[in-house]
Formats: C-alpha cells, structure tokens, sequence
C-alpha cells in the first residue's frame, strides 16, 4: 500500500494558527508605533505654538499690558488653545513676567507645554 503524500489537516490548522498570532502581534506592534508618533508630533507641534506665543509678544515691541487672554492656533491642521498670563510684579525694575500655556482644543484642561518669560521693559523712546 502506498502512502500519500501531503500535509495533514492537523500540520495546515497549526502552521494557521502560528500565522494569525504573528500577523496579530505585528499589527499591534504598528498600531503602536502610530500612536507614539502622534502624541510625539502633537508635542512638537504644541511647543511650536508655545514658541510663537512667546516670541510674538517678543517682537510686539510695546509692553505687554497685565492680564490673562486666550486665544487658538492651528498648526498643520490641529487647533492648539493657547493661555497668556502677564504679570508685572512690584519691585524697583519694570519687568514683566509672561506665563504661556498650551493645551489641545479637544482637551484644554491636559497642557501639552508650558512656558515662562521675564523680561526687562523697554524704555519708551522719546
């Protein structure tokens, strides 16, 4: 009697099996990935719009007048809510203290960046 030759039904449902597993662990692996370099880019993206902030209030050349003022800004299609706290603390030296904070417009209670700037006021000219 001769034997025939092939795989089993047993051999195919395992090497399937073994298959699925890697194919699932892989997927999980990229799907990961993606979700690291989207909160990475959120960042980046976040500290960019803390940055304008911050050299926008820079380069207004008046000072800056005490208060807190929101506003939004959108960079590469996302909307970064963006707070502006001016301060000017009482001393001898006419300094002003900028508080800037971002957060994301779908969750503006979870900062993404933050930063602080005192500077020296500018005499006015004559």
């Amino acid at each position: 009697m001769k034997r025939a030759r092939g795989f089993t039904l047993l051999e195919v449902l395992i090497a399937l099996a073994i298959t699925a597993i890697a194919l699932s662990l892989g997927i999980g692996a990229v799907q990961g990935g993606a979700r690291t370099l989207a909160a990475l880019e959120t960042a980046a993206l976040a500290g960019f719009a803390l940055d304008n902030a911050l050299s926008a209030q820079t380069l207004a050349g008046s000072p800056p007048q005490a208060g807190q003022r929101g506003e939004e800004a959108t960079l590469l299609g996302r909307t970064f809510v963006i707070h502006t706290r001016t301060a000017r603390p009482a001393g001898p030296l006419p300094l002003s203290v900028l508080d800037v904070t971002v957060a994301a417009s779908e969750a503006p209670t979870a900062l993404l960046a933050r930063g602080r700037r005192e500077e020296l006021d500018a005499p006015p000219a004559p």
